[in-house]
């Protein structure tokens, strides 16, 4: 394949303590595929057809989504990945069509992956976070993340991926718990989440780009809730923090920056247009 066509990847690397070996990651996210079927289309109510034809037309650019889906994991498998890490809005809605595709390049893909929900995903734009598409279209999602979207994680002999659901602009007392527990098995933890964290230089590029706050943390998304603060005091602030890094998406630009407490974040543009993340941890002297 000539990858050039398809993939625009950037690199970032980032020396973690504990580490034994060097390993490499390829991030994709916020694809927005918009893959579906004729026979899907047939039975679908009218607006909600011409919403989704509209966003197959608006996120295709020169290539369609769904063209340009398969060549992230061909690419991750050119590089000798140790894993695909997908931090949500790989669909753009969960049109059957789209889900089997996602499944069926997972499948094919040489190289493992890790996956965590984002705010599209399992949504249509008319039936947006509703319980139908809490109880119906998000299980869909399940065989992508080891049988749970709120927190799956992959276990190394020195380092733990892990993927932590944030999509619905909060999280939940429960992986907020499994997480914190992680600490007790002594490895540095890569954590994966759709929404970033609050830092300072993020913040003032969100703005810029969407004119409104999208980050997690003080200052922004659900500030007031215990869980989120929780969370930001575990990942940003504490000093001796097991987090060796935050991967993200969501705000659909890249940026590289370090969080209060000095933990690296790196937050990737859109797939759409082939952007994706060379991720190399090695080890800190």
């Amino acid at each position: 394949m000539d990858f050039e066509k398809w993939v625009r990847p950037v690199g970032t690397t980032i020396p973690v303590r504990g580490l034994t070996r060097s390993y490499t990651f390829l991030h994709v996210t916020d694809l927005h595929s918009s893959r579906f079927t004729e026979e899907e289309a047939a039975s679908m109510p009218r607006n909600r057809l011409d919403y989704i034809t509209a966003r197959r037309r608006d996120w295709g650019h020169e290539i369609l989504t769904e063209d340009r889906m398969p060549a992230f994991f061909e690419y991750a498998d050119s590089l000798g990945a140790d894993a695909v890490l997908m931090t949500g809005d790989m669909l753009d809605f969960p049109a059957d069509g789209n889900v089997e595709l996602l499944y069926d390049c997972v499948k094919k893909a040489k190289t493992p992956c890790v996956f965590t929900p984002g705010n599209h995903d399992w949504s249509f734009a008319d039936d947006y976070h509703t319980t139908y598409a809490e109880t119906v279209q998000l299980p869909k999602l399940n065989g992508l993340c080891r049988g749970d979207t709120a927190f799956n994680t992959v276990e190394y002999p020195d380092l733990i991926l892990c993927a932590l659901d944030n999509c619905r602009d909060y999280v939940t007392a429960d992986t907020v718990r499994r997480l914190i527990g992680l600490e007790e098995k002594g490895k540095p933890i890569l954590l994966m989440m759709h929404i970033p964290l609050r830092a300072e230089t993020l913040d003032a590029d969100t703005i810029a780009y969407w004119r409104r706050n999208l980050t997690m943390g003080p200052h922004g998304l659900r500030e007031w809730d215990p869980n989120v603060q929780i969370l930001y005091r575990e990942a940003a602030e504490r000093p001796d923090s097991p987090i060796c890094a935050v991967v993200a998406g969501h705000i659909h630009i890249h940026h590289e920056d370090s969080l209060p407490n000095g933990v690296p974040q790196v937050v990737t543009a859109v797939a759409n247009t082939g952007a994706c993340r060379v991720i190399r941890l090695v080890p800190a002297n």
